[in-house]
């Protein structure tokens, strides 16, 4: 995670959470933000990232990060935030020497078939290659939402989702979804709880877990039975799309 990803986190959850005294950050390494309230006391914050599959979230890396970059290239040619998901061929990786001329050709599709997208409404476009059909069949498969795409493109779909902050990427990838459980909870709390003697000494440490928005870390709900037993004096849980804080501890 990024400074500036995590310098988001708080804001968010600063914005969100209602035990968080009046007061300003500072952000410095260890731990990830030094909270310093309006009575001089000082909370340690560190932020981190929940997911329930490391194979997944390895394997989709590189997806989100090429993105993400495609999303900064084109986001001042919309008028509107959206949701952006590119699904790559990966049985024919971008390479390198192609990766800024595929997204000059990503720019000019999206700025072409989604400028005038209304509110909520979502748009899917899927590779054929080269359409060589003419006449009605040609109309058919362009109405049906066939394209040639760079061929490492296997589709692209784009959503206008009014309101939000700032356009991001979400996978689609589909299968189930588990919640958030207790041996999650407690495999994250282990990790973090030996970084805490290499803090810089705080009146309060707090520990913010950030589920995200994409398949391999989004949960479909909390599930905790267990009593949670922690060095950190608080732990929450910021739930990105559902816009929430859940105080665990």
């Amino acid at each position: 995670m990024s400074p500036s990803d995590e310098q988001y986190i708080f804001k968010k959850f600063k914005e969100l959470c209602t035990s968080l005294p009046e007061g300003e950050p500072t952000f410095p390494d260890m731990p990830d933000v030094i909270y310093t309230t309006n009575l001089g006391k000082t909370i340690g914050i560190e932020i981190t990232e929940c997911y329930y599959n490391e194979f997944l979230k390895a394997s989709s890396e590189f997806t989100f990060k090429f993105n993400k970059e495609v999303i900064n290239n084109i986001e001042e040619d919309f008028e509107y935030p959206f949701i952006l998901d590119i699904e790559l061929n990966h049985e024919n990786p971008i390479k390198l020497k192609f990766r800024n001329s595929i997204i000059k050709d990503l720019r000019k599709i999206c700025v072409k078939e989604f400028s005038k997208l209304n509110p909520r409404e979502s748009k899917k476009l899927e590779n054929i290659g080269e359409i060589e059909s003419f006449g009605q069949v040609k109309e058919l498969l362009l109405s049906s939402g066939y394209r040639h795409l760079p061929e490492s493109i296997l589709s692209i779909t784009m959503t206008r989702v009014d309101g939000i902050e700032k356009s991001f990427h979400l996978e689609t990838t589909a299968g189930v979804v588990p919640s958030f459980n207790d041996e999650i909870l407690n495999k994250i709390i282990k990790s973090k709880e030996k970084r805490l003697l290499k803090y810089k000494k705080c009146d309060e440490n707090w520990l913010l877990i950030c589920e995200g928005i994409d398949f391999y870390n989004y949960f479909s709900d909390i599930d905790l039975k267990d009593k949670i037993v922690s060095d950190f004096n608080k732990i929450s849980l910021y739930r990105q799309l559902h816009s929430q804080v859940v105080q665990l501890k």
